[in-house]
């Protein structure tokens, strides 16, 4: 992947899995660039700013969800962000500093494919897990960001086991919509 922001920039990135425009015009991708798999910043009129708190992810990021406030969370393929344990998904305040106190506790494989932002205070994962901490949540979970918790009002809807969850969008009126096999 090749992305070129203005004559003066060119990004180069062989596994750049998602992007995203903020709030105050930066631009974030998700990916492996300047060997760390994590989140840069291009910061307009400043240049690329490359991820700089630690050693990133140790697997791919497929997914990245932002709040309002700059806040984060990445979701993919990993057991480990800067060598602290985390399995497929870890939340960063708005400077890009991981939030340690997240912690969704995912059963293995633990691999999340889709996040939404549920609203400020919750986020919507999808993908191939069977629990979020002592909870029985198949591939679908709705979790709260204060600490990666299932949120105690989500009903896990009766998925098998051998379905993965690809996709999951939040529609106006507060309801996940799902895709997948």
């Amino acid at each position: 992947v090749v992305f070129v922001v203005d004559a003066s920039v060119k990004f180069q990135s062989r596994h750049a899995s998602r992007w995203a425009c903020v709030r105050n015009g930066d631009i974030m991708m998700a990916g492996e660039s300047n060997n760390t798999n994590a989140v840069h910043r291009y910061v307009h009129n400043a240049g690329l700013d490359y991820y700089g708190f630690g050693a990133g992810a140790d697997g791919v990021i497929r997914k990245l969800a932002f709040h309002q406030d700059g806040r984060y969370v990445i979701g993919g393929n990993f057991s480990a962000h800067n060598g602290q344990p985390t399995l497929g998904l870890a939340h960063f305040d708005e400077q890009g500093i991981p939030d340690l106190a997240f912690d969704a506790m995912l059963e293995r494989p633990g691999r999340i494919n889709s996040i939404a932002r549920y609203d400020d205070n919750r986020v919507c994962i999808g993908g191939d897990f069977a629990m979020v901490g002592d909870l029985h949540s198949v591939n679908v979970a709705r979790l709260m960001l204060s600490n990666g918790s299932m949120d105690p009002a989500f009903n896990s809807p009766n998925i098998s086991y051998r379905n993965t969850i690809n996709t999951v969008a939040v529609d106006a009126e507060g309801r996940m919509l799902l895709g997948g096999t």
